[in-house]
């Protein structure tokens, strides 16, 4: 039979394999551990079914074991999952003994959502890079929410460099602001960026071997050609790269650009929202797009005659959607 130490150290090495906790959590169950019944009631509610009774019953279960969370605190949010905190939310500075609790051994995501105030600010970097020592698994970084995209100038234009966190296995990065990668990017997966005009600079100055999915929002300057500025991303891709959002790009000068290049054919989804295709793009579009699973041309003011063009592209074409084109005319 498996023992709590080996499952634990199972999830240690892949902490987001959800059958180990599910597992972990009927051997708890069995030698009396709360939060066995903890990771049981998290499990019944992810299901879908009951939802509100289940969250009934997790509220009361911590009413009679408070020790099994971190106390609660301004400016410092935890996202659960099945009886663990999976996500750290950062806005403020905080004592850092809460990172030690149980609940957090297992925490793969932090999110430092004001980033900004650390421009100035030495003894606040300090401070991520004590926090993403405390937690060593961590898997998911964001400077800024990923889940709003709350984009902003930065105050200044200082890179971070992400060497100096402890980043082991680093597979997923959000950031409003401009860094650099450093020795964070063999393992990284998915690169969200947005705002910083130099970022295609300091990306091909690493190999990205893992890196699957990319987005850059207005982290594309415009005082040279689609070509020029991105020649690196069209020749050389990463090896693995399919997915690729570029958000706020003119693209009839993309597309013509990405005709016949290595990028465009490894590439499986590509994203070009509020591009401001017309006719002449849609007309490239038509030629050496017919591989991809998806192209999203998502964009609220595309033209009319564009959307039959490109209409059978490839296996999948989105423009927009009805409910926004209504909302459109009604304003």
């Amino acid at each position: 039979m498996t023992t709590r130490d080996e499952l634990e150290a199972q999830i240690a090495a892949a902490p987001t394999d959800d059958a180990a906790y599910v597992i972990l959590g009927d051997l708890l169950q069995l030698d009396g551990d709360p939060r066995g019944e903890l990771i049981a009631i998290d499990a019944a509610a992810a299901s879908g079914g009951n939802r509100g009774v289940w969250n009934r019953r997790r509220i009361a279960l911590l009413e009679r074991y408070p020790e099994l969370a971190p106390a609660e605190q301004p400016g410092l949010h935890f996202t659960w999952h099945l009886g663990f905190v999976r996500r750290v939310t950062i806005d403020t500075s905080h004592e850092l003994d809460v990172l030690d609790h149980p609940a957090l051994r297992f925490a793969t995501e932090v999110v430092f959502l004001d980033p900004r105030a650390a421009d100035h600010d030495a003894r606040k970097r300090e401070h991520w890079v004590t926090i993403t020592r405390r937690l060593p698994l961590l898997r998911s970084l964001g400077f800024g929410d990923p889940d709003r995209r709350h984009y902003h100038y930065p105050r200044d234009r200082s890179v971070f460099d992400l060497s100096m966190l402890h980043l082991p296995r680093l597979e997923q990065l959000y950031s409003c602001e401009p860094v650099q990668l450093g020795t964070a990017a063999p393992w990284l997966r998915t690169l969200r960026l947005e705002g910083d005009p130099d970022v295609l600079v300091r990306l091909q100055e690493q190999p990205l071997p893992a890196l699957e999915r990319l987005s850059l929002r207005d982290g594309i300057t415009r005082q040279t050609s689609p070509r020029d500025r991105m020649r690196w991303l069209f020749d050389h891709p990463p090896p693995r790269l399919v997915d690729l959002e570029l958000i706020g790009s003119e693209g009839d000068e993309l597309v013509e650009a990405m005709v016949g290049t290595a990028l465009l054919a490894q590439l499986r989804r590509l994203r070009l929202w509020n591009a401001g295709i017309t006719t002449v793009g849609a007309g490239h579009l038509q030629r050496g797009f017919g591989h991809l699973e998806l192209l999203d041309l998502s964009d609220p003011l595309i033209d009319e005659e564009v959307i039959p063009m490109v209409s059978g592209v490839c296996r999948e074409v989105r423009t927009i959607s009805p409910w926004m084109r209504e909302i459109i005319r009604r304003g």
